[in-house]
């Protein structure tokens, strides 16, 4: 995209001024509005174990997210993209944010509440109101802990259809996060993973000190800046 903006001088009009001379009146530039929304870095994707699923165990998983301005937030939530007929538990969602430690997940900041999805819910978004400032040039975590009301049975095909993620993070691709070895062409993981099978549905006051990595199957957590 090109960094200029052009007149068009198809819209130029003329006007006599006081002194009689004709000018050119130049219209108002239109500009396009500024995007609202905020996501963690990689590869959006709308198909993945052929049903829009995800990791469907109880777990939490961190999405390092960076800003350039600071600015603030007052939505953050998920999407969902079709229903699923098939599902037959409630699936609840708690997302939160973290500090970052040397790299990993550190300390809750903020706990925005959670959201909730079952077989009634159709293409939508499921959003928290919130007011959450992020610095500019500072490293977060999104934190979305996962839990169903029936973790006896949970395989893949019988979870929410949300928007997911797959690929790698920028952040996690020849830089220090998550890795003891930089490198530039690894594949460096989407998200660390914690508490997977475990997780009760409380956030914790801190992360683990070295979570796994996740590679696939992990939704995508939205944050939308304040207007």
């Amino acid at each position: 995209m090109s960094p200029f903006v052009y007149l068009d001088t198809t819209t130029l009009t003329t006007v006599t001024v006081a002194d009689s001379t004709t000018v050119q009146k130049v219209p108002p530039l239109l500009l396009g509005g500024q995007p609202r929304f905020l996501t963690p870095w990689g590869n959006r994707i709308t198909t993945y174990f052929g049903n829009l699923g995800h990791v469907p165990f109880d777990h939490i998983a961190y999405y390092p997210i960076q800003v350039d301005t600071t600015s603030t937030y007052d939505r953050v939530g998920i999407g969902v993209v079709a229903n699923n007929a098939s599902l037959t538990r409630t699936f609840t969602y708690d997302i939160g944010l973290y500090s970052n430690n040397n790299g990993y997940p550190g300390d809750r900041l903020t706990d925005f509440g959670s959201v909730t999805v079952d077989n009634t819910i159709g293409a939508s978004s499921r959003l928290i109101t919130i007011s959450q400032q992020l610095t500019a040039n500072t490293i977060y975590w999104l934190a979305m802990g996962v839990t169903t009301d029936d973790p006896t049975t949970q395989p893949y095909g019988f979870t929410p259809y949300l928007a997911s993620l797959l690929g790698d993070f920028k952040n996690m691709k020849g830089s220090n996060i998550g890795q003891s070895s930089p490198s530039s062409t690894a594949p460096a993981g989407l998200v660390f993973v914690e508490q997977f099978g475990t997780y009760g549905g409380t956030l914790p006051a801190s992360a683990a000190g070295t979570p796994a990595l996740g590679l696939c199957g992990y939704p995508l957590i939205g944050l939308r800046r304040s207007a």
